[in-house]
Protein backbone atom coordinates (compact mmCIF):
# COMPACT_ATOMS: atom_id res chain seq x y z
CA UNK A 1 0.00 0.00 0.00
CA UNK A 2 1.29 3.46 -0.94
CA UNK A 3 2.09 5.67 2.04
CA UNK A 4 2.22 9.42 1.63
CA UNK A 5 5.58 10.86 2.62
CA UNK A 6 4.91 14.60 2.39
CA UNK A 7 1.95 16.49 3.83
CA UNK A 8 0.84 17.56 0.34
CA UNK A 9 1.03 14.13 -1.32
CA UNK A 10 -2.72 13.48 -0.83
CA UNK A 11 -3.34 16.55 -3.05
CA UNK A 12 -1.90 15.76 -6.50
CA UNK A 13 -2.72 19.22 -7.85
CA UNK A 14 -0.89 20.89 -4.98
CA UNK A 15 2.06 18.50 -5.37
CA UNK A 16 2.26 19.56 -9.05
CA UNK A 17 2.12 23.28 -8.20
CA UNK A 18 4.76 22.87 -5.51
CA UNK A 19 7.01 21.05 -7.98
CA UNK A 20 6.68 24.05 -10.31
CA UNK A 21 7.51 26.37 -7.41
CA UNK A 22 10.53 24.25 -6.56
CA UNK A 23 11.89 24.80 -10.06
CA UNK A 24 11.58 28.60 -9.79
CA UNK A 25 14.39 30.92 -8.75
CA UNK A 26 14.35 31.87 -5.04
CA UNK A 27 13.13 35.43 -5.68
CA UNK A 28 10.09 34.11 -7.54
CA UNK A 29 9.47 31.54 -4.81
CA UNK A 30 9.47 34.42 -2.30
CA UNK A 31 7.01 36.38 -4.44
CA UNK A 32 4.70 33.37 -4.65
CA UNK A 33 5.02 32.94 -0.87
CA UNK A 34 3.91 36.54 -0.38
CA UNK A 35 0.93 36.03 -2.66
CA UNK A 36 -0.02 32.81 -0.91
CA UNK A 37 0.13 34.52 2.48
CA UNK A 38 -2.07 37.38 1.25
CA UNK A 39 -4.54 34.86 -0.15
CA UNK A 40 -4.62 32.97 3.15
CA UNK A 41 -5.11 36.28 5.00
CA UNK A 42 -8.13 36.90 2.76
CA UNK A 43 -9.40 33.41 3.60
CA UNK A 44 -8.92 34.15 7.34
CA UNK A 45 -6.39 31.37 7.84
CA UNK A 46 -4.48 32.23 11.03
CA UNK A 47 -0.78 32.92 10.97
CA UNK A 48 1.47 30.38 12.62
CA UNK A 49 3.95 31.11 15.36
CA UNK A 50 7.47 31.28 13.98
CA UNK A 51 9.40 28.12 14.67
CA UNK A 52 12.71 26.67 13.65
CA UNK A 53 12.89 24.28 10.73
CA UNK A 54 15.55 21.68 10.21
CA UNK A 55 16.18 22.94 6.69
CA UNK A 56 15.65 19.59 5.00
CA UNK A 57 12.73 20.67 2.83
CA UNK A 58 13.35 22.35 -0.51
CA UNK A 59 11.43 25.48 0.54
CA UNK A 60 13.07 26.01 3.95
CA UNK A 61 15.44 28.60 2.45
CA UNK A 62 12.51 30.92 1.63
CA UNK A 63 10.96 32.05 4.96
CA UNK A 64 7.90 33.71 3.44
CA UNK A 65 7.12 30.53 1.50
CA UNK A 66 7.65 28.43 4.64
CA UNK A 67 5.14 30.65 6.47
CA UNK A 68 2.55 30.29 3.71
CA UNK A 69 2.96 26.56 3.30
CA UNK A 70 2.80 25.96 7.07
CA UNK A 71 -0.49 27.90 7.14
CA UNK A 72 -1.76 25.99 4.12
CA UNK A 73 -0.77 22.69 5.72
CA UNK A 74 -3.15 23.40 8.63
CA UNK A 75 -5.99 24.70 6.46
CA UNK A 76 -9.28 22.94 5.77
CA UNK A 77 -9.37 20.82 2.61
CA UNK A 78 -11.52 23.29 0.64
CA UNK A 79 -8.96 26.04 1.29
CA UNK A 80 -6.13 23.73 0.22
CA UNK A 81 -7.90 23.01 -3.07
CA UNK A 82 -8.77 26.68 -3.64
CA UNK A 83 -5.21 27.73 -2.81
CA UNK A 84 -3.90 25.19 -5.31
CA UNK A 85 -6.07 26.77 -8.01
CA UNK A 86 -4.97 30.24 -6.90
CA UNK A 87 -1.26 29.36 -7.07
CA UNK A 88 -1.61 27.69 -10.46
CA UNK A 89 -3.43 30.74 -11.80
CA UNK A 90 -0.67 32.99 -10.44
CA UNK A 91 1.94 30.91 -12.23
CA UNK A 92 -0.02 30.92 -15.49
CA UNK A 93 -0.92 34.63 -15.46
CA UNK A 94 2.51 35.86 -14.48
CA UNK A 95 4.42 33.40 -16.64
CA UNK A 96 6.98 32.80 -13.94
CA UNK A 97 10.06 31.15 -15.32
CA UNK A 98 10.59 27.54 -14.46
CA UNK A 99 14.03 26.01 -15.00
CA UNK A 100 13.99 22.66 -16.69
CA UNK A 101 16.88 20.25 -16.66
Amino acid sequence: MYQHCRWYDPYPGLAFVLKLLQLMPRDQQAMMGQRLNRYLDYRSIPKQSPCQYAGHRWYDDVPVLVAGLERLKRSPQPVIHQSTDFLLKQIEENQFSVRCA
